[in-house]
């Protein structure tokens, strides 16, 4: 933890908490309890059986991580 100041507003802390990136990943991926909670591959989401109205509700139902996928497959 640690606080800033700025020139502006000297008199006014401001705190910054932070974890080391790949420390929080293993404390997710490693809590059981929230197993059905994560998401290791793109998914698309469709609000009827037609398939005419995509879902968008988080990153990984998202366009760019189906483009992402796509191209690392296609570098193997």
């Amino acid at each position: 933890m640690e606080e800033l100041f700025f020139k502006d507003m000297p008199n006014m802390a401001h705190t910054i908490q932070y974890r080391d990136p790949i420390e929080a990943i293993k404390s997710l991926w490693g809590d059981p309890a929230l197993s059905s909670c994560l998401s290791y591959c793109p998914q698309k989401i469709f609000a009827t059986p037609a398939k005419h109205e995509r879902v968008y509700t988080e990153l990984w139902t998202g366009q760019w991580w189906h483009a992402v996928q796509v191209r690392k497959h296609a570098t193997f």
